[in-house]
């Protein structure tokens, strides 16, 4: 899945590097380990995506090639596991990418591994950092179930924790969890507030964690 021939874009930044007076060497090895966990990241993703999907290695590059939406993820998921830095992300494109290799048959299914997929390409380490600290915190209906009435949850010690936390994000990390349903935004008398994590997002945040337990290589 990895190809070792460097591109000539690789080749450029090489030669512009080694023009740079005293540093050029270092900056240069620098590069290198940088392009070497890349393509690492690359390899853990389909490491993944192959101890994962249901079938060979063989059916699997079958259905790469067969299904042009699958295929598309797969450029997708790869594309995101090179520049990434979160080891997480990229074993956790692998998995989705493998479910919806699996999905064959089922388009609601396929249709949701395919949006999580992208999603999680857009996220990062601030985007999943805050997905995991909201993922930990119950929504208001959470809380009614729990037996919190109307009255009662304004005064909720996780609701005032859950709210405090929102307020803290960055204006861009929320706005990211929003653009891809991670999140639902409720209205109130006062104006609109972050309730917690959706569905989707929990789903998302479920395959981050399942990423820590594949092994890397």
């Amino acid at each position: 899945m990895s190809n070792d021939a460097p591109t000539r874009g690789e080749t450029f930044v090489k030669m512009a590097i080694a023009t740079v007076p005293y540093v050029g060497g270092p900056l240069g090895v620098l590069y290198e380990d940088i392009l070497a966990r890349r393509k690492a990241r690359v390899s853990a993703m389909g490491i993944a995506a192959l101890s994962r999907f249901e079938g060979t290695s063989e059916h699997f590059v079958m259905r790469l090639g067969e299904e042009p939406r699958l295929g598309g993820l797969f450029v997708t998921a790869a594309e995101a596991a090179a520049r990434t830095t979160v080891d997480e992300k990229a074993r956790a494109m692998g998995l989705l990418l493998a479910d919806a290799a699996d999905a064959r048959g089922n388009e609601s299914s396929f249709d949701e591994k395919e949006l999580l997929l992208l999603a999680l390409a857009d996220l990062e380490w601030p985007h999943i950092r805050a997905l995991g600290e909201l993922g930990s915190f119950p929504t208001d209906e959470e809380l009614h179930q729990q037996g919190k009435s109307n009255q009662t949850l304004g005064a909720s010690p996780k609701r005032e924790d859950r709210l405090r936390a929102i307020e803290a994000l960055p204006s861009p990390v929320l706005a990211a969890l929003l653009r891809h349903g991670l999140v639902q935004q409720e209205s109130a008398v006062d104006g609109l507030y972050v309730n917690g994590l959706t569905p989707f997002g929990h789903k998302l945040l479920a395959y981050l964690q399942g990423a820590v337990q594949v092994e890397p290589n």
